[in-house]
């Protein structure tokens, strides 16, 4: 397997390396709004099409909210936004300003946020499985780690190092439909990583996924994306974010008391969680900054650990098509059947979708030659097919 992080080791100098082929982007494309698709903290969101050069792409548009003694900043984080090159970052295109209001312009990804891969497994009444989360959580650290080292040129001109993301979320993280690959969306919040809050002019970040520290108002550093990833990973398996849960809205002042105490482990609440996972999540989510994985590349390295030490890991392929299995108009009445020990009567492309991932996850998703589809309830699983 080639290891995705293998620029690690290299001893080459990345600046010599560096492409800046980013500046030749052509600007003789038009923008053509489509549809309202929502509406975020930022702005109302829409998706449209680029249409220039004889290519039309799908993207999605945000228009910002910010008053305009904050355009520039907008403008110096999608700026840095548009010079990030990597398979599992959206790409970010040239800012634009239309009536007196900022537009981040990103690709339109084809697949689900893992927000919504979170509701699906709670309707379902399943957890999204471990090895697949370690499988996303695995890509976007060696993201992270390419985004906080890359070398950038700032709206100046001079060449600086790495930008932090500063809003990891269940929102901003994707799995794409077609490759089954995880997408890190929104980099329009980055800053440099030596900037500080007061020359980025406000705190940005989502409640629940921004770190005590982030909370408390202070400046953003590495540690902070590494423990939005963690959090991350940590409320899709546990199905909710125990900062600010869905089910007991809590207040702002649950809200400060949650943020002041270690958040329970995922093998308290769900004691047939794999131990090493847990401990990987409960590090990078360590109220202390000290206590948490230093960088980007420590993580990912944990991760790795967790996913192959024991046997052969997840691909992308066999996650794309557990996706198609969960996401089959038909599999929500064959998983109630088999609860209901009723015989199911699936069509022959389902039974054929369900084959095709129990043989794509034997190593580690199968128990007495069925599919074993994990729960957040004991035994922990259930089996189908």
């Amino acid at each position: 397997m080639v290891d995705p992080l293998q620029t690690l080791d290299s001893k080459k100098n990345p600046v010599e390396e560096l492409d800046f082929s980013y500046q030749n982007i052509p600007l003789n494309w038009d923008l053509l709004i489509q549809k309202k698709i929502g509406e975020g903290g930022m702005g109302a969101i829409y998706q449209g099409v680029i249409v220039g050069d004889g290519t039309t792409k799908k993207v999605v548009v945000k228009v910002s909210k910010r008053p305009q003694e904050h355009i520039q900043d907008l403008r110096t984080e999608v700026h840095l936004a548009t010079q990030l090159k990597n398979n599992y970052i959206a790409t970010t295109y040239p800012f634009k300003i239309y009536d007196e209001k900022g537009m981040i312009i990103m690709d339109f990804i084809e697949g689900h946020t893992l927000d919504q891969v979170r509701k699906k497994h709670n309707a379902l009444g399943l957890r999204f499985p471990e090895k697949f989360a370690g499988l996303v959580g695995w890509l976007a650290a060696e993201a992270l780690h390419y985004a906080h080292n890359v070398p950038l040129q700032n709206l100046e001109g001079k060449l600086v190092c790495g930008v932090l993301h500063r809003d990891i979320t269940t929102r901003n993280i994707m799995i794409e439909t077609e490759q089954g690959n995880t997408v890190i969306i929104d980099y329009g919040l980055g800053i440099l990583r030596t900037d500080s809050a007061q020359t980025i002019g406000q705190i940005s970040g989502t409640l629940g996924f921004v770190s005590p520290q982030i909370f408390k108002g202070e400046g953003a550093q590495v540690q902070d994306d590494m423990y939005g990833l963690c959090m991350t990973l940590y409320t899709l398996i546990s199905g909710d974010n125990p900062i600010v849960p869905e089910k007991s809205k809590a207040t702002p002042a649950e809200i400060m008391r949650n943020y002041q105490k270690e958040i329970p482990s995922l093998t308290q609440i769900m004691p047939h969680t794999n131990p090493q996972f847990s401990q990987i999540l409960q590090r990078g989510t360590a109220i202390q900054r000290e206590e948490r994985y230093p960088d980007a590349a420590t993580l990912y390295t944990d991760l790795k650990d967790f996913l192959f030490t024991q046997g052969f890991g997840p691909i992308r392929h066999s996650l794309r098509s557990y996706m198609e299995l969960i996401y089959h108009p038909e599999f929500p009445h064959y998983l109630d059947n088999i609860r209901g020990q009723i015989a199911p009567n699936p069509s022959v492309p389902f039974l054929k979708k369900l084959e095709e991932v129990k043989v794509q996850t034997k190593d580690y998703m199968q128990k007495d030659d069925q599919l074993a589809l994990e729960t957040r309830e004991a035994p922990g699983y259930i089996l189908i097919g």
